[in-house]
């Protein structure tokens, strides 16, 4: 096969493999690199109507692109009582397998004095966190889970951004989590949580959330997708913690912001 037809094929299978994903961003994405490629390969064998049209593709993921980038949502919490909210329990029943794909393990009925909030866009459920109080400012993550359209970063942000004023009462607040799954470790690293080697087990202290963040670089976690941690007795299996700390900073998001999150990559 010449080598141009490789290269036409190539791009026909960036332009189906766009098709498969379930995230906005990352579609238009990849359609624009596979129409890009499209019209090059246009040119290459010398066929104008090709060209023209898959340069129009790209203007307009380009476009869509530009607008995804610039798109203020509002974004709000939601507190649900786990064991007391239907809502709540659809809600894990409904992702129940993506769930466990990316926090293998999770137990809400194990999740003994853990809280549950929801990450609202818009007034629809972005993402949900579960969380157990460890001590004063310490806060165990339990799970982290993003639905497929909002995995883009955008609600993890806000969720850490108001944390310290919503879940801490203004005060400053350090989460831990663990994870074994890597997509999930590349998700906290970007969130600017760092691997801790003693499990977890002892972050209640100041000096053990300084300690952890001097002791990586490279074993934290995922995606927009999900972040699992059981609590301080959990298996190795779950892997190391990460841990972040967050202080409050002057004039804090309101309850229900117009936040601008940085655009994420996934998720």
């Amino acid at each position: 096969m010449p080598g141009l037809e490789i290269f036409g094929t190539a791009a026909s299978l960036v332009i189906a493999a766009s098709l498969m994903m379930r995230n906005l961003k990352r579609l238009r994405l990849i359609n624009l690199a596979g129409s890009l490629m499209f019209a090059l390969y246009g040119l290459g064998i010398k066929s104008l109507p090709v060209f023209l049209v898959n340069v129009f593709i790209v203007l307009i993921d380009a476009w869509y692109l530009r607008r995804l980038r610039l798109e203020v949502s509002a974004f709000s919490l939601l507190r649900a009582a786990p064991g007391d909210s239907a809502y709540l329990a659809e809600f894990l029943r409904f992702y129940a397998k993506d769930i466990a794909k990316h926090a293998p393990g999770f137990s809400l009925e194990a999740a003994g004095g853990a809280e549950a909030v929801f990450v609202l866009r818009d007034l629809v459920p972005a993402s949900l966190v579960v969380y157990r109080k460890r001590g004063e400012g310490v806060y165990d993550i339990l799970l982290d889970y993003a639905v497929p359209a909002s995995r883009d970063y955008k609600s993890a942000e806000f969720f850490f951004e108001v944390a310290s004023k919503e879940i801490a009462g203004g005060a400053e607040a350090r989460f831990y989590t663990r994870s074994s799954v890597p997509v999930h470790e590349r998700y906290l690293k970007r969130l600017g949580f760092v691997a801790s080697d003693k499990g977890g087990e002892e972050a209640g202290s100041e000096g053990d959330a300084k300690g952890a963040r001097n002791r990586v670089p490279g074993a934290e976690s995922a995606h927009g997708a999900v972040r699992g941690l059981p609590g301080a007795a959990a298996p190795k299996k779950w892997g190391e913690a990460a841990s972040r700390r967050l202080a409050p900073r002057p004039g804090a998001l309101e309850p229900c912001p117009k936040a601008r999150g940085k655009p994420g990559n996934s998720g």
